[in-house]
C-alpha cells in the first residue's frame, strides 16, 4: 500500500540590482471574505483585473486616482484614490451583467467626451456585436459618478446607416482628444456587411455632439463611408488603435492595429472633427505598404499584440516608435518575442508604412534573464530612470517580475543587441508549485500555475515628479487546493482521502512600480481601503429607552453623516451631518428625539452612516 503525500512549494526568484521601487495597492484573499459581500473588489477567485488606467484627478479634489476592471459580479468598474499613503475605493459601477459573465469589462478609459469639464469614465459592457460602450460622468460631488450611464453607446448605433455593429470585447480602446478641439474622441471599430458576409473592420472616430445628459448624440468624426471610403484595409480583425506621434510633429496620429499578421495602417488628424484617411489601398492589396502593412507576413507567422501595443521614444529624438509582444500560439518560435517598428524622419501623412520598417528585437527574451520559460501578456513603456528615453517593460509570466529592455544610445533601435535587458522582482513570489509524492519520494503530478501581468499605464501616482507603471494582475487564486490519495489495492486504483486549501499569500490584484531609484528595490505596501473597513457597530443597549449609544470608526479621515431614519425612510434625526472626522473610534448618543428636539413614539428606527459613496445601516428599537 502506497500513502500519497502533497507537498506546497513556493519558487522564490531571484533577487538582482534595481531601480524601481513596488508600490502594492490591492492584496485580497476569497477565501477571507465573505462571497456574497455586494462592496468588495475582486471576488472572483481567478480572474480578478484584466484591465487597469491612471485616471489622474477625475473630480480635481487634488486626490489621484486609478481605474480598475473587476471580473466578479457580473463585471464591474472601480475607482481607486490615492489619499495620504493609501489607497481608497470611492466608487463602483453598477453590476453589469450577471446574465452573462463571460462580458465583463476588458477595458477602462476616462477623458471629457462632451468637452463640459466634467470627466467621465468609459467602459463596455455585454456581449460581443450586442452590448454597449456606456458613460459615467462626475456628478460634482466627490468621487460620485452616479449610477446610471448619462448616454450609452450600443453597439448597433450605426446598423441603420449601413456602417455594422460594433464590437465589445476588444482587449483595448482608447479616448484622447486626437483633433485638438477639447473634447476627447473614442476610437473603435465594427463589422461592415455591404451586401455579404464580408467582414471589413473599419475604425471609427466618435465624439459626443451636445452636453450629455441632456440633448447630446454620438456623432462619427472620422470613417463615415461617405467622406472616408478607403477604410477597415485588412482581412483580419480589428484588435486595438493607439496615439503615437510618429513623425515627431507633436501631433498623434491613429495607428490602427489588425490580427493578421501584425498588420498597421493609420489616420492623421489635420482640425477639429477632421481626419485624413488613406485615399487609395495599396496596390499590391495591402501588404507591404505605403498605406498598410502586415509585418510577419513574410515570416508566416499570424501574429497580434493580444495585450495591447505600446507608444514611446526609447532614443529621446521625439519621434515615437511602437511595439508589442507578438502573440502567434502554437509551437512558433517567435512566440511572445518582441516585436518595434520604427518610421523614418519625416514620416508625414499615412501612406508611409514599409516592411523595412519593422524588427524583431529579442526571441524568448526570458532566456536572458535566466529563466528556462516565460510568456509576455502585458506591456508598457515608462522613462523609470529619469533620462528623457523610455524603456520598454514586459509583464506576463512568471508573475512576480517586469522585463525592462533599454536601448544603450547606439547604433539602431531596431537591434535586439543595443539593448540591456533587466528583470525586475516586483514584490513577493507568485508562482506556486504544487507536488504530490509516493511513499518512496517518487513524484507523481507537478503543476505550476500563477498570476500574470495581464495590462499596464503609465503615470505619477503620487505626483513626486517619478514615472509610475500600474501594473494589472490576472488569474490569481486566493489559495492552492491540495488532495490526498491512498492506493487501494483491492480497486487497484487510488482513492481520496482529504482534501484541503492553502491560502496564497501572494494574491495581488494592482501595484505601482515607481521609478527614480538606481540602488535597488524597496516594496511599499499601499493600503486598500475598502468600504467594509469602515464599520458601525449595533446600538447599545437595543432595545433601549430613553437613550442609546451608537458607535463607528474610520480607517481614514473623512467627512461622514450618521443620520437616523424612521421604517418609511423619513429622516427623523442629524447626529453628524458631512463633517470631517480623523481616523479613529467614535461613540454619539442618540437621546430618542427629531431634529426639532421632541421625543419619537415608541418603534423601529434605522440609523445610516454615509461616507463617500457608500454607506452602512442598523437597525434600532425605542420602546416605552
Amino acid at each position: 500500500m502506497k500513502k500519497m503525500l502533497s507537498i506546497l512549494s513556493i519558487l522564490l526568484l531571484t533577487s538582482m540590482s534595481l531601480f524601481a521601487q513596488v508600490n502594492q495597492i490591492g492584496k485580497f484573499n476569497a477565501n477571507q471574505f465573505d462571497p456574497t459581500d455586494p462592496l468588495r473588489p475582486w471576488q472572483d477567485v481567478t480572474n480578478h483585473v484584466r484591465g487597469a488606467y491612471f485616471a489622474n484627478d477625475l473630480d480635481n479634489d487634488g486626490k489621484p486616482e486609478v481605474l480598475a476592471v473587476d471580473y466578479s459580479n457580473g463585471g464591474r468598474v472601480h475607482l481607486i484614490e490615492y489619499n495620504d499613503g493609501v489607497m481608497e475605493l470611492v466608487w463602483s459601477s453598477p453590476k453589469l451583467n450577471e446574465a452573462n459573465p463571460n462580458s465583463v469589462p476588458r477595458w477602462v478609459q476616462s477623458g471629457d467626451l462632451d468637452g463640459d469639464g466634467m470627466k467621465e469614465i468609459i467602459f463596455p459592457s455585454g456581449p460581443r456585436y450586442t452590448g454597449s460602450i456606456q458613460v459615467f460622468e462626475f456628478t460634482g460631488t466627490d468621487n460620485d459618478f452616479g449610477t446610471e450611464s448619462i448616454i450609452d453607446f450600443p453597439a448597433d448605433l450605426h446598423l441603420g446607416n449601413g456602417m455594422g455593429t460594433y464590437r465589445m470585447d476588444r482587449e483595448r480602446a482608447i479616448v484622447y482628444d486626437f483633433d485638438g478641439d477639447g473634447k476627447d474622441e473614442l476610437i473603435t471599430a465594427n463589422v461592415d456587411v455591404a451586401g455579404t458576409m464580408t467582414y471589413k473592420q473599419n475604425v471609427y472616430i466618435l465624439g459626443i455632439n451636445g452636453n450629455a445628459p441632456g440633448f447630446a448624440s454620438w456623432q462619427v468624426e472620422g470613417g463615415d463611408p461617405a467622406i472616408h471610403p478607403i477604410n477597415g484595409l485588412s482581412a483580419g480583425s480589428w484588435w486595438q488603435s493607439i496615439p503615437c506621434d510618429y513623425d515627431g510633429d507633436g501631433v498623434k496620429e491613429i495607428v490602427n492595429h489588425y490580427w493578421n499578421f501584425f498588420g498597421m495602417w493609420s489616420i492623421e488628424p489635420t482640425g477639429p472633427d477632421t481626419y485624413t484617411y488613406p485615399s487609395a489601398p495599396n496596390a499590391d492589396g495591402g501588404v507591404n505598404g505605403p498605406v498598410y502593412v502586415e509585418f510577419t507576413k513574410e515570416m508566416a507567422e499570424d501574429a497580434v499584440a493580444y495585450m495591447g501595443l505600446s507608444a514611446l521614444d526609447v532614443d529621446g529624438d521625439g519621434n515615437e516608435e511602437i511595439y508589442g509582444a507578438l502573440y502567434i500560439g502554437g509551437a512558433s518560435a517567435k512566440n511572445y518575442s518582441v516585436g518595434m517598428i520604427d518610421l523614418p524622419a519625416g514620416s508625414n501623412g499615412v501612406n508611409v508604412w514599409n516592411q523595412n520598417q519593422f524588427a524583431i528585437l529579442k526571441e524568448k527574451l526570458w532566456t536572458e534573464v535566466g529563466l528556462t520559460t516565460g510568456e509576455y501578456w502585458g506591456t508598457g513603456a515608462a522613462d523609470l530612470d529619469g533620462d528623457g528615453k523610455d524603456e520598454i517593460v514586459l509583464g506576463g509570466s512568471p508573475g512576480s517580475s517586469v522585463t525592462v529592455m533599454k536601448y544603450n544610445g547606439t547604433g539602431s533601435i531596431l537591434s535586439g543587441d543595443n539593448y540591456t535587458v533587466n528583470r525586475y522582482p516586483v514584490g513577493d513570489p507568485m508562482v506556486i508549485a504544487y507536488k504530490n509524492y509516493d511513499s518512496l519520494g517518487v513524484q507523481w503530478t507537478d503543476t505550476t500555475f500563477g498570476s500574470f501581468i495581464s495590462k499596464m499605464d503609465r503615470g505619477d501616482i503620487n505626483k513626486n515628479g517619478k514615472e509610475d507603471l500600474l501594473l494589472a494582475y490576472q488569474s490569481v487564486d486566493d489559495s492552492v487546493a491540495t488532495t490526498n490519495y491512498l492506493w487501494n489495492t483491492d480497486s487497484t486504483k487510488f482513492v481520496v482521502t482529504s482534501k484541503s486549501k492553502v491560502l496564497n499569500n501572494f494574491a495581488y490584484n494592482l501595484r505601482i512600480i515607481e521609478g527614480g531609484d538606481p540602488t535597488g528595490i524597496k516594496v511599499i505596501d499601499l493600503k486598500m481601503i475598502t468600504p467594509e473597513d469602515y464599520t458601525l457597530e449595533q446600538n447599545y443597549p437595543n432595545p433601549f429607552n430613553p437613550t442609546t449609544s451608537i458607535k463607528f470608526s474610520l480607517p481614514i479621515s473623512k467627512k461622514v453623516s450618521l443620520k437616523v431614519y424612521d421604517m418609511l425612510g423619513k429622516e427623523i434625526k442629524t447626529l453628524v451631518d458631512n463633517q470631517e472626522y480623523a481616523k479613529g473610534s467614535y461613540e454619539l448618543n442618540w437621546d430618542a428625539t427629531n431634529n426639532l428636539g421632541a421625543k419619537v413614539v415608541s418603534g423601529n428606527y434605522i440609523a445610516t452612516l454615509k461616507y463617500g459613496n457608500f454607506s452602512k445601516s442598523i437597525k434600532m428599537t425605542l420602546v416605552k
